[in-house]
């Protein structure tokens, strides 16, 4: 039975320094993986803190763009508020300027009618003017005539002539 013995003693042990071998191996084998593990892990961490100083940024810049967007949209409805003021106001003034230019052409005839009364005036005035020189040179010469028939009446001893002198 030594034999026996000596043989399961012999895979025995051989059985227990393949267990340690197995164990030993698992062992390097479970560090290396757990090692790969770690670096993937730490390269993850690493990737994870990269997205999140990029997604910090993305987010402010994203803020920052919807700020923008905010001022865009509302100075948009400023402009678009101050372009219908403008539009308004535009077609306002060019109603009144229809209703100017049609005042300035009726102030033109009515001048130009003025214009043509006043020349009328002044021809008629220059007639009268004529028409009056005339009628003194005509008094003129019935008031010549008329103090020489005083003239004469005085030399006849009338007195009434006189009254019509004056």
């Amino acid at each position: 039975m030594g034999y026996i013995r000596k043989n399961t003693t012999l895979i025995l042990l051989f059985l227990l320094i393949v267990a340690l071998l197995v164990y030993g191996g698992s062992t390097v084998y479970y560090q290396k993986s757990l090692t790969k593990l770690n670096q993937n892990l730490a390269d993850k961490d690493t990737q994870i803190e990269t997205l999140t100083g990029t997604l910090q940024s993305l987010e402010s810049n994203h803020t920052r763009l919807e700020e923008l967007l905010n001022m865009k949209v509302q100075r948009e409805m400023d402009l678009t508020d101050q372009y219908e003021d403008v539009k308004s106001e535009k077609e306002i003034l060019f109603v009144d300027k229809l209703s100017v230019e049609r005042e300035l052409n009726t102030t033109k005839r009515e001048l130009n009618i003025a214009m043509l009364n006043i020349s009328i005036l002044i021809h008629d005035m220059d007639e009268l003017r004529v028409s009056y020189d005339e009628l003194e040179a005509d008094y003129s010469e019935i008031y010549n005539d008329t103090i020489g028939i005083c003239e004469d009446a005085e030399d006849l001893n009338i007195t009434e002539c006189e009254d019509y002198l004056e």
